[in-house]
Parts: structure tokens; C-alpha cells; sequence
């Protein structure tokens, strides 16, 4: 039978072959038993008939043959009459007999020789009736009557006797075969069923076999695929935990990187103040310059004031290069948490695409920002020299009036490029908060998609441990199947 047979068609198969068998067996049962009834019906019918109406036939003769001997005796007419009565019973018996039986092998023969018995016996007895009635001497007619009648009597006796034991015969011989069939069915019946029960086992056997190994094949190929898939599963858990635990490093790190940005914003606010602070300080001295022929204790007031706010600017410029350290601190630190971030994209595969690109961002605003603060620490360092120059300028001016002209000339040359610097500072110091704004806004996006990145990877950690889950439940089931039907179990333990 074919592989590709399914296992209820060959149940079905096997059931067939198995209640054909028991057909067969059932069809043979039958024949037999309708056989040893047929020899038993046949024994009742015929045979047994036979032998009661002999009986009776004997029982009639019998009783006519008394009949007459109390006519040879006495003479009564009513033993005459009793005579008449039985030989008429004998006969309706005799003719019953005939008509019952005859199927019945060798009774029509039997029957007739008993009849043609019976009319000889009448014969005799009529004459010897006859010469009773012409009232002979009684003792003559007795002897006559031992003489004539009951050899013929006896000869019917004979023929009687022949049927009853001739049908006791063939009553014993069918009754022997009706053994003999029947003690035949039994061996036919118990070897038939013997050889059905033989071939049901081999069946059920053939079958069982079969169907072990078909399940054994399905149940061996169910266990690999399981283990195989929950390999892979339990790898797979494994890469997007850790991935998991990477992202959300990564969103502690940019939330940090937030916080850092929004202090830049705050710090670069307070550096565009002071520059316009400064520039404001530059246009003072730039009208005090102006105004210097209104007179020497004027001027030297004006230096003097000058002085004081040249060295609050120094002091400002001071605090501007300690903001702008800041900023190129916090910058350098953008440019390192941008490398982070994009080696985490790159960890993410497919779904850190748009993280690299924002992280690519961040890393060039922290790039524009250190340049920014490099040219902001130039333009403070001028702003130092020139405030140190002008501080050196004033205290000459105060010790001397004939180099007033000078002083003013040299006053009003440093504070105007004073002004021009510290203009440039405000500049790059808008510059720095628009940077760090700009910083700030991806930043924050930054922290969004990380946040997206890990619901995602939350998500696909949740959905591998289910995969894994059902991965489990199959491995198990390929388990219980193995077991089944017999199979070593050697599936993947249970993590």
C-alpha cells in the first residue's frame, strides 16, 4: 500500500478485509447449519411418522387379529363388526402412511409389501370366516384358524417388524450423518474462525506498525522543526532583549543630552545679554571720545569712567569666555553623544534609520557650535588685549596732559574697534543661541524617536517571548506525540 495512503483508509482498509472475513465465516456457519437441519427436518418429518404409523399398523392388527379369534369362539356378530372396523382403521392408516411419506427413500416399497401382507391375511381370514358361519365343529375351525390364518397373520407381523426396524436404521443413520455434518460445521466453523482471528491480529498488527511509523516520522520531523524554531525563537528573544537594553541606554543617554542642551540654550540667553550689554559700554565710550573737547577734567573724567567700565568690560569679557568654555564643552560633548548615537542607529538596523540621520544632525550642529565658541574665544581674547591697551592708554593720560591729543586718538581707535569686537562677540553670541536652539529642538527629537524606537523594541520583545511561547507549546506537543507512540524523546529542555 501506498505511503501517501492516509491512516483512516487503511483503518478503513483493514476493518473491511476483517469483516469479509467474518462474512465468510458467518455464510459457511449458515450453509452448515441449514445442512444439519435439513437432515434433522427431514428424520421428523419423515422417518419418525413412519415409524409411529407402523406402530399403530401393528397395534390395528393386533387388535383385528383378537377380534377375530373372539369370532372363531364365540361367534358374535359384534366381533365380526369389530373386525370390519379395525381392517378399515388399517387401512386409512396404511394410506396416511402413503400419502405422508412419500419422499421418504424405500417406504412406498416397505408400505406396499405391508399392504399386499394385510390382503393376504384378509383373504385367509374371510375363509376361514366363512366356514366359521356354515357351524362346523369349533375345534376343526380353530385348528383351521392356527393353520391358515396365523402364518398370514404372522407375515404381516413380518412385514411390519421390517418397516419399523428398516426405519429405525435409516433414523439412526441420519441422525449419525446429521452427527457427522454437525461435528463437521463445528471443525469448518472453529477453523475458520481460528484463521479470521489469525488474520484480524495479523491486521490489527500490520496496521498498528504502520501507523507507529508514519506517526513516528510525522512525530520525529515535528520535534526537529519545533527544536529548530525554538532555537531560533529563543535567539532571537535574546538579540531583542539586548537591543531593548541598548535603546533604552540610549534614551537615558539622550535624556541627559536634553538636559545639557536646554542649560546651553540658557547659558548662550545670558552671553547674547552681556554682549549687548558690551556693545551698549562701546557706544558710551565711542560719544565720550567725541565729546572730548568739552575740556581735560572732562576728558580725564571720561578716562577715568572709561577706565572703570574698559575694566568691567574685561571683567564681562571674563565671564563671556568662561560661557563660551562652557558652550565648547557642551558642544564637545554633542559631538561624543552624536557618535554614540549613531553606533546605537546602526545597532538598531531598520528602525535607527531616522536616528542616524538626526544623530548625523546633532553632530554637525556640535561641530558649527565649537566653531562658533573657537571664533567667540578669538574675538574675547581681542577684547582682553584691547581692554588691557586701553586700561595702559588711560593711565598714561591721567599722568600726563600733553599726550591727551594722542591718548584721545588711540582711546577712540581701541574703543571704536572695542565696539566693532564686541558687536562681532554679540553676533556669534546670537549665533551660539540660535546653535544651541537648534540643538535643543534636536535633541528633543532626538529623544522622541528614541522613546518610538523603544515602544518598538518593547514591542518585538513581547511579541518573540509569545513566539517563543507558542514555539514551546508546539516542542511540547511533538514531545507527547513522540511518547505516543514510542518514540525517544529528545527535544530542547524547557528554558
Amino acid at each position: 500500500m501506498s505511503r501517501r495512503t492516509t491512516i483512516g483508509r487503511q483503518i478503513a482498509w483493514g476493518y473491511a478485509t476483517c469483516m469479509a472475513a467474518l462474512v465468510l465465516v458467518t455464510v459457511i456457519a449458515t450453509l452448515s447449519l441449514q445442512d444439519v437441519a435439513g437432515t434433522k427436518d427431514r428424520v421428523i418429518e419423515q422417518r419418525f411418522p413412519l415409524v409411529a404409523g407402523a406402530h399403530q399398523l401393528e397395534a390395528a392388527a393386533a387388535a383385528k387379529s383378537t377380534a377375530a379369534r373372539g369370532h372363531m369362539l364365540t361367534g358374535e356378530e359384534s366381533y365380526l363388526a369389530r373386525v370390519g372396523e379395525l381392517d378399515a382403521q388399517f387401512e386409512q392408516l396404511l394410506a396416511g402412511l402413503r400419502t405422508g411419506t412419500a419422499e421418504a427413500q424405500g417406504a412406498a416399497e416397505r408400505l406396499a409389501s405391508v399392504d399386499a401382507a394385510d390382503d393376504a391375511w384378509d383373504e385367509v381370514l374371510a375363509e376361514v370366516t366363512a366356514r366359521r358361519d356354515g357351524e362346523r365343529d369349533l375345534a376343526q375351525v380353530a385348528a383351521e384358524f392356527e393353520r391358515d390364518v396365523a402364518p398370514a397373520y404372522e407375515s404381516l407381523q413380518s412385514s411390519l417388524s421390517t418397516l419399523v426396524n428398516e426405519e429405525e436404521r435409516l433414523i439412526a443413520a441420519d441422525m449419525q450423518e446429521s452427527g457427522s455434518h454437525h461435528r463437521d460445521a463445528l471443525i469448518v466453523l472453529w477453523g475458520l474462525s481460528l484463521l479470521t482471528l489469525v488474520w484480524v491480529c495479523a491486521m490489527a498488527a500490520w496496521l498498528i506498525r504502520r501507523i507507529r511509523q508514519r506517526l513516528s516520522h510525522v512525530a520525529l520531523q515535528l520535534g526537529a522543526a519545533s527544536q529548530e524554531i525554538l532555537a531560533g525563537v529563543r535567539q532571537q528573544v535574546s538579540g531583542a532583549a539586548e537591543q531593548a537594553a541598548a535603546v533604552q541606554q540610549t534614551v537615558a543617554t539622550v535624556d541627559e543630552l536634553v538636559q545639557t542642551a536646554e542649560q546651553a540654550v540658557d547659558r548662550a540667553r545670558t552671553v547674547t545679554t552681556r554682549a549687548q550689554e558690551s556693545v551698549s559700554v562701546a557706544g558710551l565710550g565711542t560719544r565720550a571720545v567725541e565729546d572730548t573737547g568739552a575740556g581735560m577734567e572732562e576728558l580725564r573724567a571720561q578716562v577715568h569712567g572709561i577706565s572703570e567700565r574698559i575694566t568691567e568690560t574685561a571683567r564681562q569679557a571674563q565671564s563671556i569666555g568662561e560661557v563660551v568654555a562652557t558652550v565648547d564643552g557642551i558642544a564637545a560633548e554633542t559631538h561624543i553623544l552624536a557618535l554614540n548615537a549613531t553606533i546605537e542607529a546602526a545597532r538598531a538596523g531598520e528602525h535607527g534609520r531616522g536616528f542616524t540621520v538626526v544623530a548625523q544632525e546633532v553632530k554637525n550642529l556640535a561641530a558649527q557650535s565649537r566653531a562658533a565658541t573657537n571664533r567667540v574665544a578669538a574675538i574675547l581674547g581681542e577684547i582682553e588685549q584691547g581692554s588691557t591697551s586701553a586700561v595702559m592708554a588711560t593711565e598714561e593720560g591721567t599722568r600726563g596732559t600733553d599726550a591727551v591729543a594722542e591718548l584721545v586718538a588711540r582711546a577712540g581707535a581701541s574703543i571704536r574697534d572695542l565696539s566693532e569686537v564686541i558687536a562681532s562677540a554679540a553676533v556669534a553670541a546670537e549665533q551660539i543661541a540660535a546653535s544651541s536652539r537648534q540643538q535643543a529642538a534636536a535633541t528633543r527629537q532626538i529623544s522622541e524617536a528614541m522613546r518610538n524606537v523603544d515602544i518598538v523594541m518593547e514591542q518585538n520583545v513581547a511579541a518573540a517571548r509569545q513566539s517563543e511561547q507558542t514555539v514551546q507549546e508546539l516542542d511540547d506537543a511533538a514531545r507527547r506525540l513522540q511518547e505516543l507512540v514510542g518514540v525517544p524523546v529528545g527535544g530542547i529542555a524547557a528554558g
